[in-house]
């Protein structure tokens, strides 16, 4: 006979503990770049963020992000920035960040080639192509946790909220979003594709995501 805790066991071979700066950190990776005329890759020491330092950075599954300071007809928005990362098995992953504005002052999430959603388990690098000016600058971070294959289990750290959003889709192809509560300790058995950042009110941290 099978017990619960050897079942528990088996269908949990990875654990991933969430704190705020896990999931909400706009220099998380690279803490601040400035934008060159020539293309550039930064990798290694060069990643210096706090889950870095040096890379490959990460051990979760982040969904990651590229923030740029103000400056005028300064940043490329023609070709991507390309982050080469692995995914929750290791295996070589590309994602891809088109900046929108010249001007900077926003934050780009990356996704795949084919603009869906997807995490890095970890950064290797950085293509960054020239920029139109050497005066603006870069901070590479992370936002939301997206897992490739669901998280079966959460466990809150604290008493709060942990806002996710389910791997199955409602019938019109919007994402179905929950807000989970418990107190410290409390653990939640469900199918989660992604946790959602401090933004949408996530506070019992540290979480731990067993897959």
């Amino acid at each position: 006979m099978i017990s619960p805790l050897s079942l528990f066991a088996a269908i949990s071979s990875a654990r991933y503990t969430l704190r705020y700066a896990d999931i909400d950190d706009a220099d998380a990776v690279v803490t601040t770049l400035a934008t060159s005329l020539t293309a550039a890759t930064v990798t290694a020491a060069g990643l210096n963020g706090t889950l870095a330092n040096p890379g490959p950075a990460l051990t979760k599954m982040h969904r990651l992000s590229v923030t740029t300071t103000a400056e005028a007809a300064c940043y490329n928005t023609t070709d991507p920035i390309i982050a080469t990362c692995t995914d929750q098995v290791g295996a070589t992953r590309l994602l891809y960040a088109t900046l929108v504005t010249a001007g900077g002052n926003e934050t780009i999430e990356f996704t795949l080639a084919d603009g869906s959603d997807a995490g890095a388990l970890s950064v290797i690098s950085y293509a960054i192509p020239a920029q139109l000016k050497n005066s603006g600058a870069f901070t590479f971070g992370v936002t939301d946790v997206v897992f490739d294959a669901a998280a079966r289990q959460l466990r809150c750290g604290a008493a709060g909220s942990i806002v996710v959003e389910y791997e199955a889709e409602s019938a019109a192809g919007t994402a179905i979003t929950d807000t989970l509560t418990g107190i410290e300790g409390e653990r939640h058995d469900v199918f989660v594709k992604k946790i959602l950042d401090s933004a949408a009110a996530t506070d019992a941290f540290p979480i731990t995501a067993y897959i």
